[in-house]
Formats: C-alpha cells, sequence, structure tokens
C-alpha cells in the first residue's frame, strides 16, 4: 500500500485460521452490504417518494390496516 513499507503478521500463518477469518468475512461483508441497500431503500421511500413506507413498517406506529390516516 504504501511502498516498500510492510506491516508486520498480526497472526501466525495458519491455513485453518485463514480459512475460518476468510468466511467470515465474506458472511459479514454481504450482511453488511444488505443492511447498506435496505437504508439506501428506506431513504428512497423516505425522502424521494416519500409514501410513508418507513412509517408503516414500524411496530411502534398507529396507522388504519385500511390505508387511511
Amino acid at each position: 500500500m504504501f511502498g516498500t513499507f510492510h506491516l508486520p503478521p498480526i497472526l501466525p500463518a495458519n491455513p485453518e485460521v485463514f480459512a475460518v477469518l476468510r468466511q467470515t468475512h465474506t458472511i459479514l461483508a454481504y450482511l453488511f452490504f444488505t443492511f447498506l441497500a435496505h437504508m439506501g431503500a428506506v431513504l428512497f421511500h423516505t425522502r424521494v417518494l416519500r409514501d410513508g413506507i418507513l412509517s408503516r413498517m414500524l411496530p411502534w406506529s398507529v396507522h388504519d390496516p385500511k390505508g387511511q390516516v
């Protein structure tokens, strides 16, 4: 990253640990991407469409099930 500057290893080389950490990293990356996609959808519906979908999804909001406010 910075030319000839190399960081020391955090852990000793171990293929089993590497496999677990790589799989954990992949799963967490997918979960984070899914979370960001949903937050983007919430912002889109709240700020652009202004259709009130967030207030209908929140468990503590009070709304009429027939769609009338």
